[in-house]
């Protein structure tokens, strides 16, 4: 008798669950027993079969409980093998779409499972409604901003119960600004929601609508919606509080009071703490913690609390509480928020939450910090801990980092913690240290002592990279801090020298990601006299690879272009005067000609002879074109320059004005964008434009039609907040 016979014949449901922790294939000994199990007329048995084939996971197993479902006679049965069938997904995609769609439109289904169902339909990109758990679907819509909004999700369109939720999911996501302001709040939860939503999106000049929800509110919705306006991210917020206090009466007035006294929210640490830790509703959790992200005054102790309540509080909840711990850092994080950090590293299983924890060491920048990298090192976080580590600027980390190397016997492992300490003596500029004696003495790797010599050689010495914007840092010789005038993205401001052009005067910078360049401009403006003279050109994706490149250098309507006989990846920028002449030298912006292979590799068809790329959020520049505001091009992450989109027509076309249609994303505008037209890659050409923000558009308006097959759109400021394109228009 097979083994399976002998299970069946035992009959016993814990004998198949034995089976089902040991079923890891499917054989068909097993899938005979577990066939014979469904159809047993054993409500214990079939339970126990379908678990197992859901367990096993695979694309057979998912097909045999798809079958089950369909044999099912009981509606417990049927209930807990849909739930199985949705939840196991991931085993067979495309038959998980039929019988998703079987179970949405099955009227005796029961909610749970439809509402399973609807989540997977909904992501997939299809419009779901009736008799199914809403707040689940917002939920999975705040958590993941890839999944598309169906149309009965629209606010107006939301049962009143649901509607404070979806405008926290909207807020999250950072879109549906205009939706959720032009919504009416007929209670209080979905007015602190929007208020909580004015707030998140910065934008000050609705104050005046959130004070007209007062008369909503109970004496602690006031407290806290007070809280909220005031934790508003936006310049002159006391002036528009102290102007609306002037104007309003009321209930209305006594809230902008309230958030006039709770623009430092330190004297209210408590209060907010036991809000966020007890059973308030999670809208009002939320804007607790948003709230506590004012709380300067008490800046360390709320990042020690908030680490501290963090192991114990909901997963909805992490997310907020990290943005918290994160506001804390950026503004000091000492020596107690880099333990409290230690200590949630040191409680977490988890490597990824880990890895999320360093990031505090990072912020520290100090020796706590370097040790806390170390001891993460020393955990098993080996690549993470020195990866971070490496982003020092300043000598703390030499001591935690030369006592590691010792420590060390592996030459493989002390190749790299060296080469870590190797890039923390490039970012602290000192390069007669301790810490370089050391490599120049110890070193592993002979590229390690190569590159601490042409550290000095280069003469970098006391450099200190500052924040030029846009993810770029840098520094020069002199008048370091009008450096970032020449990437601010506008022709009007300057850096020069100071002094008269003299050999061996530079500047030095670092770009966010390497860019495959085949040309550097330094764009003279006004000041046309103050050109390079005899220039010198170092690139580099690391120190390890920086060095002069082979450059011919024009000077082309009032710019001086240094072009590079082969193209060069370009992280490390260093740019120096050779030559001697009365005069300053001037830079008043910096572009990059990049290689025109970067642009024609990045085009893909789209439709009829159109062709599309970009450099980030490649795979969706489809959805500029295809018709459909409800979907969306987007960077991605954060607005820096160097951002671009691109469109090519197979023949010239004659264009006046581009319209970039932003959709629900009305907050994710291109910032001081630049157009370049051209019938190929290599002969590109910036188009003079006026831009113009119109509403749901960006409008670039062309000074003369340019008759062109390519077209390319640059975003040269940063913010935050994605730069989305939900439609392309061009007349």
């Amino acid at each position: 008798m097979l083994k399976s016979e002998k299970i069946l014949k035992k009959g016993t449901a814990l004998l198949l669950s034995v089976m089902l922790l040991a079923g890891v294939f499917l054989n068909a000994p097993i899938a005979a027993a577990l066939n014979k199990a469904l159809s047993s007329g054993n409500e214990r048995m079939s339970q126990c079969a379908a678990s197992a084939l859901a367990f096993i996971g695979s694309a057979e197993s998912y097909e045999r409980l798809a079958s089950a479902l369909k044999n099912a006679k009981s509606p417990l049965a049927k209930s807990q093998i849909q739930k199985l069938l949705m939840s196991g997904a991931r085993a067979n995609p495309k038959l998980a779409q039929t019988v998703a769609n079987e179970i949405y439109n099955d009227k005796t289904a029961d909610k749970g499972s439809r509402t399973l169902a609807a989540i997977l339909l909904m992501k997939s990109g299809k419009d779901v409604s009736g008799d199914i758990y809403l707040s689940d679907l917002i939920r999975v819509l705040a958590e993941d901003k890839s999944v598309k909004i169906p149309a009965s999700f629209a606010l107006g369109k939301l049962p009143q119960e649901n509607r404070a939720e979806m405008v926290y999911a909207l807020a999250k996501r950072g879109e549906g600004y205009e939706s959720i302001i032009a919504l009416d709040p007929a209670d209080a939860g979905t007015a602190k929601a929007i208020t909580y939503a004015i707030s998140v999106f910065g934008k000050i000049s609705d104050m005046e609508r959130a004070a007209s929800f007062a008369e909503l509110y109970d004496n602690d919705d006031m407290r806290i919606t007070g809280f909220v306006m005031a934790s508003v991210k936006a310049k002159g917020k006391l002036k528009t509080f102290s102007d609306l206090a002037a104007k309003l009466q009321g209930r209305p007035r006594e809230l902008v009071v309230s958030a006039m006294s709770n623009l430092d929210a330190s004297s209210s640490v408590d209060y907010l703490f036991k809000i966020v830790s007890g059973d308030a509703p999670e809208g009002d959790k939320l804007a607790a913690i948003k709230s506590l992200e004012n709380a300067v005054l008490k800046n360390s102790e709320v990042f020690v609390r908030a680490a501290k309540l963090y192991p114990a509080v909901s997963e909805s909840l992490k997310k907020p509480l990290m943005g918290l711990m994160v506001a804390c850092s950026r503004r000091e994080c000492d020596a107690s928020m880099v333990n409290a950090a230690l200590g949630l590293f040191e409680h977490s299983a988890n490597p990824k939450e880990k890895a999320a924890f360093l990031r505090f060491a990072v912020a520290n920048n100090g020796e706590a910090g370097a040790k806390m990298c170390v001891a993460a090192y020393k955990a098993g976080l080996k690549n993470q801990a020195l990866a971070e580590i490496s982003k020092w600027n300043n000598s703390s980390a030499f001591k935690p980092l030369m006592g590691l190397d010792k420590s060390l016997k592996n030459p493989a492992e002390r190749k790299a913690v060296q080469a870590a300490l190797v890039s923390v003596i490039s970012k602290s500029g000192e390069v007669e240290s301790d810490a370089a004696s050391y490599i120049l003495k110890n070193a592993v790797d002979k590229k390690s002592v190569k590159t601490v010599q042409k550290l000095q050689r280069l003469n970098l010495k006391n450099v200190k990279l500052m924040d030029l914007g846009g993810g770029v840092i840098g520094t020069s010789f002199k008048n370091a801090g009008e450096l970032k005038n020449a990437f601010d993205g506008s022709r009007g401001s300057r850096w020069s020298s100071g002094e008269n052009r003299a050999p061996g005067q530079w500047i030095h910078f670092e770009l966010p990601k390497p860019r495959l360049i085949s040309a550097v401009v330094l764009d003279l403006h006004t000041s046309k006299g103050d050109g390079i003279i005899d220039p010198k050109l170092y690139v580099g994706e690391s120190i390890e690879d920086f060095d002069q490149a082979a450059v011919s250098a024009t000077t082309e309507n009032g710019k001086n272009v240094l072009k590079l006989k082969k193209p060069a990846k370009a992280k490390i920028v260093r740019i120096e005067n050779g030559g001697e002449a009365g005069g300053w030298w001037s830079i008043h912006e910096i572009e990059f000609v990049d290689d025109p292979a970067v642009y024609t590799n990045a085009l893909k068809p789209v439709k009829g002879g159109l062709k599309a790329g970009a450099n980030c959020g490649e795979n969706e520049v489809k959805q500029a074109f295809d018709g459909n505001m409800g979907s969306r091009w987007s960077t991605n992450g954060a607005r820096q320059p160097g951002q671009w989109f691109m469109f090519a027509y197979d023949k010239p076309k004659k264009v006046s004005e581009i319209n970039l249609h932003l959709g629900d994303s009305a907050g994710d505008r291109v910032l001081k964008p630049k157009l370049y037209a051209g019938n190929t890659a290599e002969d590109m050409k910036p188009v003079e434009i006026k831009y113009s923000s119109a509403r749901g558009m960006d409008v670039l308006k062309l000074a003369t039609p340019a008759n062109a097959k390519m077209f390319r759109i640059e975003n040269c400021g940063s913010g935050g907040g994605f730069w989305s394109i939900h439609e392309i228009e061009v007349k």
